[in-house]
């Protein structure tokens, strides 16, 4: 019997293709951004919240670490967060979330940074979105940023208006 293909099997995971992430440089911080989340929405339409000129603060980061815009390798999404601080409404209603990043100079050309394609049923009065990997350095070297909050394929219609605090992390590699 060859053992050789028995020793492949066991080496394979060893061996597969990994992009090594570069260790984080700092994170960046965005912490009070604010929208208005209306009583009576439709449910069969998407809803959008625009947030524009958000100040990036990169130069106090790169102040801060000792750093320059070239050593910035990528900027990648890290944490985000949709909390209710005006009541005790529940985010339930939400079925699919999703954030965007654009600039105001090119409102067209934007890529989603955070998302949740099917909000638990179970959801309180705040919500954590997914990361995904777009590369945003591009935006966040800038002086300034926006978002835009799309809730798509609402379950309900929320009852109550609802003042939403979102929270942006994000990871400088």
């Amino acid at each position: 019997m060859n053992p050789y293909p028995f020793l492949l099997l066991l080496l394979l995971p060893f061996l597969s293709c990994k992009k090594d992430a570069a260790p984080v440089k700092f994170e960046m911080a965005y912490l009070n951004q604010e929208i208005e989340i209306q009583a009576g929405l439709n449910l069969y339409e998407t809803h959008r919240y625009r947030i524009f000129d958000i100040p990036t603060d990169i130069e106090t980061y790169l102040t801060t670490y000792g750093l320059e815009k070239e050593d910035v390798l990528s900027i990648l999404p890290s944490q985000c967060r949709l909390i209710n601080f005006s009541g005790n409404a529940r985010y339930n209603f939400l079925f699919e979330v999703s954030v965007r990043i654009f600039s105001r100079d090119n409102p067209d050309r934007s890529f989603e940074i955070f998302y949740d394609d099917a909000v638990p049923e179970n959801t309180g009065t705040a919500l954590r979105l997914i990361p995904n990997e777009n590369d945003i350095k591009e935006f966040l070297l800038k002086d300034k940023f926006s978002i835009e909050v799309i809730l798509k394929r609402l379950r309900d219609v929320p009852s109550e208006f609802i003042r939403t605090r979102i929270e942006l992390r994000f990871d400088a590699r």
